[in-house]
């Protein structure tokens, strides 16, 4: 471990040690499971070259944890022969932690083309109607409150709403003939 207190990865490890810890810890491990698989997980990520000064330096480490999770599950049914791992919590937990949680990178590219149609559409809206369509659905106004706001009434709300839905819908169907 770097002694130099400024290292991006002694930085990295002294933020990341404990929560990697507890993390082990709340799966039922103890103290010194706990401890010796959150030093290999330290290990893993420094012997596969990783950067720690990085965005992503810390979910790195998180996956690498989970990985370790699931090889000491597979290591302990192994260590019984015949024996698997019989608590469904944990089956499903081991099963989730070997699953990919990112989309697949069509999914991603589709879903960020949608969101830019969205966002072209709700440029495009009039400014009532994008005014109370931003209120409602990004800052969690209720329709009364951006009545209040706007000085309309609440139906004139409703209709504005409305029309900014169906033009925002409208605009991504149109998008994905």
């Amino acid at each position: 471990m770097p002694e130099d207190k400024q290292d991006p990865l002694y930085l990295l490890v002294a933020r990341t040690r404990p929560e990697l810890v507890a993390y082990f810890r709340r799966r039922g491990l103890s103290p010194f499971e706990a401890e010796d698989l959150t030093q290999e997980t330290l290990m893993r990520f420094v012997r596969a070259g990783y950067d720690a000064t990085t965005p992503d330096a810390a979910p790195k480490m998180f996956r690498i944890a989970k990985n370790q999770w699931v090889d000491f599950l597979r290591a302990k049914a192994a260590d019984r022969p015949g024996a698997a791992i019989t608590n469904p919590v944990l089956y499903d937990e081991a099963l989730d932690e070997v699953a990919d949680q990112e989309p697949l990178a069509d999914v991603q590219i589709a879903d960020r083309q949608d969101l830019e149609v969205v966002l072209r559409a709700i440029r495009t809206l009039p400014h009532k109607c994008r005014m109370a369509f931003e209120l409602s659905r990004f800052d969690g106004l209720t329709y009364n409150e951006i009545a209040k706001t706007m000085r309309i009434t609440k139906s004139a709300v409703e209709k504005h709403v409305s029309e900014a839905i169906k033009r925002i819908s409208h605009a991504l169907e149109g998008s994905r003939r």
